[in-house]
C-alpha cells in the first residue's frame, strides 16, 4: 500500500492487468449511473451482467493490450480503454449484441 497524507491522491496509470479486471469491473458499476448512486441488489446485478459485458469484454480481451487502469495507490479508480479496431470491434459487438 503507498502511503501519503490523507486526503491527498497520487494518481499513476500503468497497462491493465488480468489481476485488475475486478477493480476496473467494480469501477465500472459504481460509474455506470454517472457517478450517482443506484440501488443494488441480486437482481439489479444479475440484471446488469450483460450490459457490463458487452461494453467490458471487448476491452477485457482482444483491446487489452491497449487498456489502462489509474491507479490512487493500490486502488483503481479509473481506466481508459482503447479500440484501435474497429472493424473488429463492430463486428464482436454485433454478435455480443445478439446474444
Amino acid at each position: 500500500h503507498d502511503s501519503h497524507p490523507p486526503g491527498r491522491m497520487t494518481l499513476h496509470t500503468r497497462p491493465l492487468r488480468s489481476a485488475d479486471d475486478p477493480e476496473l469491473r467494480r469501477v465500472f458499476r459504481a460509474t455506470i449511473a454517472l457517478g450517482h448512486p443506484i440501488a443494488r441488489g441480486a437482481a439489479f446485478d444479475a440484471a446488469l451482467r450483460p450490459y457490463e459485458r458487452l461494453c467490458l469484454e471487448w476491452y477485457l480481451r482482444a483491446g487489452r493490450e491497449h487498456a489502462c487502469v489509474l491507479r490512487d495507490g493500490d486502488r483503481v479508480v479509473g481506466y481508459a480503454l482503447v479500440c484501435l479496431e474497429p472493424e473488429a470491434f463492430a463486428r464482436w459487438q454485433q454478435r455480443a449484441g445478439a446474444r
